[in-house]
């Protein structure tokens, strides 16, 4: 009687357990999360009304996966469970294929444990198990690789046509499977030639029969190469995001697979000692199975080429890496690790439960459902827009196909509001047109948007509304939505500024031209004026426009404590900024004009300054006829006329506010300097009042308590009902002493502060050069230390002026020292207010000492040889300096030879 073994039979039964017990892992919250962005596109395929049409409904991917995936769903349905379980099936395979391989590298007398290692991480690899939750292509990936793999270990044992026919066909599927691919067909090759180098066997691989068969292959893939492939650099490639080769960049390759979602392993939330920890298993492991098992080495070359193959291409093509990419590899690392740890004689079992153990750790930790790295959560926005819009609204987002993430929801969740898809890449010309003219509008930005770097759609939106966007965000996106936005018909007018190098005074780029002003506007409405500029040459940096807008009395507007400015960055309409675009390319910035709230009407001057805040933060030099210069580095732009808006009234205390007049009260004081903070002579603060009612609004004084001193501070403005919020410059006198002083409006104390004057010095310090060069009415330049030290382009000494005071000035003025080279160029300068900001101009006393230190600070053109320093004073809002006695607007302090 013939004996049956029951050993095939446990053998079965153990992959059948290990596939069962993967498929529950997998099963487990399968659709607990949103479908996101790229598993739109697998839903848009899969229920196109024909195959055909579902194998051509992504531009940028291959067919074979929404082909396979259409029929799928036709029997299933498309819930995301069904979706994601259409992966799911790609990833059970992987078990016995991986037992297989494992088996076929590993020494007769352990094979069926290197099995059993490799088929228990095959089906727990944290990796996989996050492929098998998504509705995408890659673990049919890992599947087709790991059936290259196997063909290739059995094309090395037994070369064969039928072989080499079975690895070329699944070459070719990969290649019309993902873009990644071709990485695929490099991995092969070097592989097959290779082994064909160091076999000495007579039973090399046919170089003939694999040549033919690749040309073969490659000729199939010749249509898809031609027709789509060489045009996808284009499709989603606005922003350049390579990888970097580093430690860091190695150390996120490894925790890829370990640690899912890889933005957990790439933010480092584990730490280095999960990855770590695996490491040095991994190490011991593949080094005692490579030294018992040779051809485990083969696997991880494989998964070494595989990996340097994917960093190259993402090099190549400028995109960023994610873990996804590296799931194809995955099985191949499983069985690697598995086969060396099956090849150790003790510590085998304890290695492969360790690295099971350490799976199953990454897979549990991320069931997680508050954790902040999951899919963009496109479900929670859709439901918000369900519950808050209306059939009147719409919602408008970027893309560079339709964002099928938010349709698969749109019906699910019964959203009344209109869904448009704006094409990435299209400029203002194109996008006015299509935006919505009634309504709320949505504006839905996802966090991978390249389409509108430079704001243009926030600033369109906002027109006109009289309240900032209302922000809702989910994980991975945002949504603002602005109360019926009046989108403009931009009209520019035509400006010609040159924005020039303050050290050089190379022009770097013009202004061109600028969007009008809106008239007829109230105060709390928004206005949205892009701006338009031309590059005149080649630059290393990223220009930004900054917008400033002062009152009537010149004085910068604040909310709060910080200045009203917006800044937007220029960049064409593909989103290259300033670094990366060509002398005479156009460029444009939108930035946007919004009262702070309590702004009054009247007439409001925006200017707008040109600035990159890698070199000059400070500002570029404008220059250009019939220009009005504020700074020396911002230009007006228009004159803003605003009626009255009726602004909400902010929470106060009644009972501490002030009837000024019977129509007139004042409900909030804020600026005025804490006791801990005192203020010296001639400083100024800003101090905003905010009123209710109607009226002129009333002159401030500030006055010392003794009546030694006292300043008026009228207003420029009027109230006309309702809130009204403004803010203006007050300034302690010169001679302030020491003490208490107070704010008054007529005879009502609102406030106190304290005064702390500074010593009255009236003797000059040991000096290295004496001048008598008088500035004006407020001082003379009595001398210089400094200019004696050693000069070199490394370490330029600090420039020590002393002035000798006249008089207070009326506004305060910037002190400049500036290095001259030979050909004229300034090559090295400092501009502060004396004494580094705590002796403004405005505190000076008659007869006084100012000890004024200077820092100089080197541009790139600070070379050796002979250079001239020179100091002067200039009106920093006006930019126009001061002029001395002799009637020059500077002074040539001396000659320094710089080594």
């Amino acid at each position: 009687m013939k004996v049956i073994s029951s050993r095939p039979i446990r053998h079965f039964g153990i992959l059948i357990g290990l596939i069962v017990c993967s498929m529950a892992f997998k099963l487990h919250r399968i659709d607990d999360q949103s479908i996101w962005f790229d598993e739109g596109y697998s839903w848009n395929a899969a229920v196109q009304p024909t195959m055909i049409t579902a194998a051509n409904a992504d531009s940028t991917n291959p067919p074979v996966y929404y082909a396979l995936l259409h029929p799928a769903v036709a029997l299933w349905g498309d819930s995301a469970f069904a979706l994601r379980f259409f992966s799911l099936i790609f990833t059970l395979p992987l078990i016995p294929l991986a037992y297989r391989l494992a088996i076929r590298i590993s020494q007769p007398a352990y094979r069926h444990r290197a099995g059993w290692s490799a088929a228990l991480l095959a089906g727990l690899l944290p990796s996989l198990w996050w492929a098998a939750q998504e509705a995408r292509m890659y673990a049919l990936m890992a599947l087709l690789v790991l059936i290259c793999a196997l063909a290739f270990d059995h094309l090395l044992a037994h070369p064969s046509r039928r072989t080499i026919g079975i690895v070329c066909a699944c070459e070719l599927t990969l290649l019309y499977t993902h873009n990644a691919a071709p990485v695929i067909a490099f991995w092969l090759n070097f592989s097959v030639l290779s082994a064909w180098f160091m076999q000495r066997s007579s039973k090399r691989i046919p170089l003939t029969t694999w040549a033919a068969g690749q040309a073969i292959t490659l000729g199939l893939w010749l249509p898809y190469f031609v027709g789509r492939f060489l045009n996808l650099s284009g499709a989603n490639a606005s922003v350049s995001s390579a990888p970097v080769p580093s430690l860091e960049l190695l150390t996120d390759l490894w925790a890829s697979f370990w640690v899912v979602p890889y933005e957990r392993a790439a933010a480092g939330t584990d730490g280095l000692i999960l990855p770590l920890a695996i490491a040095l298993v991994c190490a011991v492991a593949a080094w005692d199975g490579i030294r018992r098992a040779p051809r485990i080495g083969w696997m991880f070359a494989h998964v070494a080429v595989l990996t340097f193959g994917v960093v190259a291409a993402l090099i190549v093509l400028g995109n960023e890496f994610h873990g996804r990419y590296l799931v194809m590899i995955a099985p191949l690392l499983a069985v690697g690790l598995g086969a060396a740890a099956g090849q150790a004689r003790r510590a085998g079992g304890v290695l492969a439960v360790s690295l099971a153990a350490f799976s199953v750790y990454g897979i549990v930790s991320a069931w997680n459902p508050a954790s902040p790295f999951r899919h963009d959560d496109a479900r929670g926005m859709v439901r918000h827009y369900a519950e808050t819009l209306t059939a009147a609204d719409t919602v408008i987002a970027w893309s560079y196909a339709d964002r099928y993430e938010l349709a698969y929801y749109w019906p699910r969740e019964q959203v009344q509001a209109a869904r448009l898809t704006l094409p990435e890449g299209a400029d203002l010309e194109q996008i006015a047109p299509l935006l919505p003219a009634s309504g709320d509008t949505a504006l839905n930005v996802w966090y991978t948007q390249r389409a509108d770097y430079r704001g243009m759609m926030g600033c369109l939106l906002e027109h006109g509304t009289h309240a900032p966007p209302e922000v809702f965000t989910t994980y991975g996106m945002t949504s603002l939505t602005f109360r019926s936005p009046s989108p403009p018909r931009v009209t520019f007018a035509p400006v010609d500024a040159a924005f020039n190098d303050p050290r050089s005074g190379d022009t770097w780029a013009r202004l061109v031209s600028t969007g009008a002003l809106p008239a007829g506007f109230r105060a709390d409405q928004a206005a949205c004026v892009p701006l338009e500029l031309r590059l005149t040459r080649p630059l290393a940096v990223d220009l930004k426009a900054a917008l400033v807008v002062t009152d009537a009395a010149g004085e910068p507007l604040a909310a709060g404590d910080a200045l009203v400015t917006d800044d937007a960055i220029f960049a064409t309409a593909d989103q290259r900024t300033t670094s990366a675009a060509q002398p005479g390319e156009l460029m444009r910035a939108f930035p946007s004009v919004r009262l702070p709230a309590g702004a009054p009407a009247g007439a409001y001057t925006v200017w707008v300054r040109v600035y990159d805040e890698a070199q000059h933060p400070g500002g570029l030099v404008p220059t250009g006829a019939g220009l009005t210069i504020r700074n020396g580095r911002s230009i007006a732009i228009g004159r803003w006329k605003v009626e009255s808006a009726a602004w909400p009234v902010p929470p106060y205390d009644p009972a501490a506010a002030i009837a000024i007049t019977p129509e007139l009260t004042l409900i909030a004081v804020e600026g005025v300097p804490p006791p801990e903070s005192p203020v010296r002579n001639g400083e100024r603060f800003r101090l905003a009042l905010a009123w209710l009612g109607e009226g002129t609004l009333p002159a401030v004084t500030l006055a010392a308590q003794d009546g030694s001193w006292e300043g008026v501070f009228a207003g420029a403005q009027r109230a006309e009902g309702g809130y009204v919020r403004e803010t203006r410059w007050v300034q302690v006198d010169s001679d302030a002493p020491t003490g208490t002083a107070e704010v008054r409006i007529g005879e009502r104390i609102i406030a106190t502060f304290t005064v702390e004057s500074l010593p009255f010095v009236d003797t000059l310090p040991p000096l290295e050069r004496t001048y008598d060069h008088q500035i004006g009415e407020i001082g003379v330049l009595a001398g210089v230390n400094g200019l004696a030290g050693r000069w070199t382009v490394d370490d330029l000494p600090d420039m020590t002026l002393i002035w000798q005071a006249l008089s207070a000035s009326q506004q305060p003025y910037i002190v400049f020292v500036q290095v001259i080279g030979a050909d004229g160029r300034v090559i090295a300068q400092s501009d502060s207010a004396p004494g580094g900001g705590t002796r403004p101009t405005t505190g000076w006393r008659a007869g006084e000492i100012v000890t004024d230190v200077h820092t100089l600070t080197a541009n790139g053109t600070l070379v050796p040889g002979d250079a001239d320093v020179i100091a002067g004073m200039y009106d920093p809002v006006t930019g126009e300096r001061l002029r001395f006695a002799d009637g020059r607007d500077h002074v040539v302090l001396g000659r320094v030879r710089i080594e």
